[in-house]
């Protein structure tokens, strides 16, 4: 049971099933549906209510989820909450991790710590960053990522965050293997840092982060949600909501579908998306699925990731 504050949510959906279900689960647990909407009268809703919100929570298909997202983005700063497809009831296993799932994403909200007002004044650190990308990947990422830095020239005016799919306890492997001969260091996200023109930061397997404005990042003491560690829809989707148009990702080999929101997110923020070729990939399944988004602008090797990213800062 979440804490008495009883976090206000916002469900769109067009499901009215979906709708009773999510319903009793959202009250069963302590949290506030304070607006439960289909995907059409969101405009019309926005624009007429003052219903106060702690976060969207999203249940809905393939052919709306994008507009929806475009108008949540530019006129909403709330956090952006997906939920999966519901199984009938009498699939007890199946809805039993249903439901673990989504009470797993709320309760990001139910702790959900809001930056003050003397946090957004902090002085700005040496080699900030206006500019992030992130760089994403699972199966065959290493490799990939390790080609793309060897490709990319030196002195780049941004920063980028690394979220490679690995086991806990590897990742600080990870950072030292990749960093040794690059001209961007890499460095595992621990306590609290902020994010540097021409250094990569790897997000930790074990432990979630926060991103927040002047490019801090925070690491808590929860771990990611949902199958795959670090999250990286969870990582894209932040750090587009706090960089808009000053975010990019690139989508590296992988074998799951993990950053497939998080490209929407980050297209509907203004940002840029690219992925990897599958016949360069050693598991094209990362980079195919946002590619099935079309929020892809631009496919290329690592190589070609790289001169491109260059040629896009005056570098040839």
């Amino acid at each position: 049971m979440v804490a008495s504050t009883s976090p206000r949510i916002g469900l769109i959906t067009d499901s009215e099933l979906n709708r009773q279900v999510i319903k009793r689960v959202l009250l069963s647990e302590g949290y506030e549906l304070s607006l439960s909407i289909g995907s059409a009268r969101l405009l019309e809703r926005l624009d007429k209510s003052c219903v106060e919100l702690d976060a969207w929570l999203l249940d809905l298909h393939e052919d709306s989820v994008q507009s929806v997202l475009d108008i949540l983005v530019e006129r909403s700063e709330l956090p952006l909450l997906f939920n999966d497809e519901v199984p009938p009831e009498h699939d007890v296993e199946a809805y039993e991790y249903w439901f673990r799932r989504l009470l797993e994403k709320l309760e990001v909200v139910a702790v959900r710590s809001s930056v003050d007002e003397r946090d957004k004044s902090i002085e700005l650190g040496a080699g900030y960053a206006e500019t992030v990308w992130v760089l994403a990947a699972s199966l065959g990422g290493p490799e990939a990522v390790r080609a793309f830095l060897e490709a990319l020239p030196p002195g780049l005016p941004i920063a980028m965050v690394y979220a490679q799919h690995i086991e806990a306890n590897f990742d600080e492997l990870l950072a030292s293997a990749l960093g040794r001969q690059q001209s961007y260091p890499l460095r595992l996200a621990r306590g609290e840092l902020q994010l540097k023109a021409g250094e990569v930061t790897v997000v930790p397997a074990d432990r979630q982060l926060r991103f927040l404005p002047q490019g801090r990042i925070v690491e808590t003491r929860r771990r990611w949600v949902g199958s795959y560690q670090p999250a990286i829809d969870q990582v894209m989707s932040e750090l587009a909501r706090v960089y808009r148009n000053n975010v990019g990702a690139i989508i590296f080999s992988g074998t799951c579908n993990d950053g497939e929101v998080g490209c929407r997110v980050v297209k509907a923020c203004g940002g840029t998306v690219w992925a990897q070729t599958a016949e360069s990939c050693v598991s094209s399944a990362m980079p195919d699925a946002a590619i099935s988004t079309d929020c892809v602008s631009f496919q290329g090797t690592p190589v070609e990731l790289a001169l491109s990213l260059a040629k896009q800062y005056g570098v040839n």
